[in-house]
């Protein structure tokens, strides 16, 4: 892109039709976060580079979840319920709660 493509100035429907809005949907942005050039007290541009700013500060990339913790073999597994620590064997599917161990 040469410098003056960036500076090229467009005009509110050209900016609606490339962002897919209408031209009110425009103006709305314009009061806080599109930036613009004032040419007089009823023209306003909107330069390239601002529209692509708009855009890229716009645009959120997903974020993959994280994959779940999956316990090593043979670490006792906990379970916090109620207060009480449940700790298993992670062998026999058994767990022991303060005092001995239940099936």
């Amino acid at each position: 892109m040469t410098a003056d493509m960036g500076r090229r100035l467009l005009t509110v429907e050209e900016v609606a039709d490339e962002l897919g809005v209408s031209r009110r949907t425009v103006y709305s942005l314009m009061q806080g976060r599109l930036g613009y050039v004032q040419l007089s007290p009823q023209v306003r541009r909107v330069t390239r580079n601002q529209l692509d700013a708009f855009i890229e500060a716009g645009t959120h990339e997903p974020i993959a979840p994280e994959p779940p913790e999956i316990p090593s073999p043979g670490a006792p597994e906990e379970e916090q319920s109620a207060g009480v620590t449940f700790i298993g064997d992670g062998l026999t599917g058994r767990s022991r709660a303060a005092g001995g161990w239940a099936p």
